[in-house]
């Protein structure tokens, strides 16, 4: 939860807004896209 928590402080809010409404269509599009972000983040 903590690096969810840290990686989205990282994200430019708006950015990360609008993202999420592109992807909110299908809700576990998104859900699976954020953890591939938490992965790439974890392995950098």
């Amino acid at each position: 939860m903590s690096i969810k928590v840290s990686l989205n402080a990282k994200i430019d809010k708006k950015l990360h807004k609008k993202l999420k409404i592109n992807l909110l269509k299908d809700d576990l599009t998104y859900k699976d896209w954020l953890i591939k972000q938490i992965n790439e983040y974890i392995e950098e």
